[in-house]
């Protein structure tokens, strides 16, 4: 379900809820997920169990089943970047994937 955002084209939303956030291309979000208030970008992956607030998660993360981001703000702070606004910004080093250069 997505109430009041804006979901792209090539996005899986399977058995979540998803609120006031924008999906953008190729985005799958796992059953019992709940995003609210958050930007994901490009071919992002969301494992089942999330909930997920407040957020911009970069392109190409995956996030696992089970995460909490948004909700406890010292926990994210270790983890994540948080902006004066309490953005919290997730990117593929934050989440201890590699990253792959082309030449």
């Amino acid at each position: 379900m997505a109430l009041d955002s804006i979901v792209s084209s090539g996005c899986i939303i399977s058995g979540a809820h998803i609120e006031s956030s924008l999906l953008a291309n190729k985005v799958r979000v796992d059953s019992f997920s709940n995003i609210t208030n958050s930007i994901i970008l490009n071919d992002v992956e969301i494992g089942q169990n999330c909930l997920i607030r407040n957020c911009i998660i970069d392109q190409g993360c995956k996030i696992p089943d089970h995460t909490f981001i948004g909700i406890n703000q010292k926990d994210d702070a270790k983890r994540y970047m948080i902006s004066n606004s309490c953005v919290v910004l997730v990117s593929k080093e934050m989440l201890g994937e590699e990253l792959y250069h082309v030449a």
